[in-house]
């Protein structure tokens, strides 16, 4: 599951993109870093009951599996 951003899931941003990153936004936010904050697991998301019923019609294209809720 791609948590932070958009992209493939097995693609991650390099460590010196990040340390520029947080140097440009700490000096931006007068801060002195920002703490590595691991991304959480699918399982881990609480999610509440899904509103709505899929339309016989759409069950083919949607689902209300968790994975997906969290991934969209």
């Amino acid at each position: 599951m791609k948590f932070w951003g958009w992209g493939y899931e097995d693609e991650v941003v390099p460590a010196r993109e990040i340390d520029w990153l947080e140097s440009v936004w700490s000096k931006r936010f007068g801060v002195s870093g920002f703490p590595n904050v691991p991304a959480p697991r699918a399982e881990e998301i609480v999610l509440p009951k899904p509103r709505v019923k899929i339309p016989d019609t759409l069950a083919a294209l949607c689902t209300t599996e968790h994975y997906e809720r969290v991934l969209h």
